[in-house]
């Protein structure tokens, strides 16, 4: 089904004193239009509105606007049309509704910020965000997932470096030599004594390499990832991966180059290896981004659960939300946000 590669969004006026700006994606539906606007209080922060075309069954787009600073509620006001299946009548029904609701938000910028904050020294950065992280969870009874390992020896890291025949970055040798490995929950930088290349990584500890040579491991791919280490792992629906490439490397010259990829991408991300489209990032500032926005969705589920309350880490990342609209059997308006 071919979509149209544009759609007109409306956007907002921005507030003053602005603390971060926030994404909203959304799926127009193609029976009317949709209109939504979001509100901080009651002062209008963004708009959006749209109509896929008839010819397909809905249309991604995202709206940005400004939230403002110390803002702790966000209310989406409405009118749409959306479909809905009527368990009564088997059938699918078509109603427009309005209404608005309003959504109460913490800020976990206090976990995130510290990670990114390159005037403190590492371990302090990661202390600094345990003892916020523990303070969220203690806030609303979670459970805290962020802990740090204990400091590894100079003698280990060589050892690995060693063995993988290349220099580790500087900011991992950092990390592990004054925190040790660290863990989020079950997503983890790996010990030392772990690492491998990362085409031994792929291929054996992922099993891609059980039925012959995948079709992606081209000559370049594999030359590349000789030189390269996995460090830092995501394990959920299938595992995720940040891969450094050691120096020399196409992308960033003398600097290490990387990407982030998850198995279910990994011939796509074996392509971009390959043609040296990677990213310049240190170690140090690609951990603390993914160490941020985990431990933010590591909780959101269960702080909205237990408060009701949507997270957002307003001062690391740039927030990106769902918006998920529908109406009940009495015709209510019922707008969520749910994880994209």
């Amino acid at each position: 089904m071919k979509l149209p590669s544009k759609l007109a969004v409306t956007l907002a006026l921005a507030l003053p004193a602005l603390a971060s700006g926030i994404e909203i994606d959304i799926y127009w539906m193609p029976e009317a239009e949709n209109h939504f606007t979001f509100l901080v209080g009651d002062r209008e922060v963004g708009r959006c509105s749209g109509r896929a075309p008839q010819d397909v069954n809905s249309l991604p787009a995202t709206c940005s606007f400004d939230l403002p600073q110390g803002a702790t509620s966000l209310t989406v006001r409405g009118r749409y049309t959306a479909r809905n299946w009527n368990p009564k009548t088997d059938k699918i029904s078509v109603r427009s509704v309005s209404g608005e609701r309003t959504f109460r938000l913490r800020d976990g910028a206090s976990i995130t910020r510290p990670l990114l904050d390159r005037q403190l020294p590492v371990a302090e950065r990661w202390r600094r965000a345990v003892e916020a992280e523990r303070a969220l969870a203690a806030a609303y009874g979670g459970i805290p997932r962020l802990a740090l390992g204990k400091p590894v020896p100079k003698s280990a890291l060589e050892a690995a470096e060693k063995r993988l025949g290349f220099a580790l970055p500087s900011g991992y040798r950092e990390m592990l030599a004054t925190v040790g490995p660290v863990a989020l929950g079950d997503h983890s930088v790996p010990s030392p004594e772990n690492l491998e290349n990362a085409e031994r990584t792929i291929l054996q500890r992922w099993s891609y390499g059980e039925s012959g040579t995948p079709a992606w491991l081209t000559p370049a791919v594999h030359d590349r990832l000789q030189r390269s280490v996995i460090l830092f792992f995501e394990e959920g629906d299938g595992v995720g991966a940040q891969l450094f490439l050691a120096p020399p490397n196409g992308t960033c010259g003398n600097s290490y180059a990387t990407v982030f990829f998850h198995e279910g991408r990994l011939a796509r991300a074996m392509g971009e290896l390959a043609a040296d489209r990677l990213t310049c990032q240190a170690f140090e500032e690609a951990i603390a981004r993914q160490a941020g926005r985990l431990l933010v969705a590591e909780h959101e589920v269960d702080l909205r659960e237990a408060t009701g309350e949507l997270i957002l880490a307003t001062d690391a990342t740039r927030p990106r939300l769902l918006l998920d609209y529908n109406f009940g059997p009495d015709g209510e308006f019922l707008v969520d946000f749910v994880s994209p």
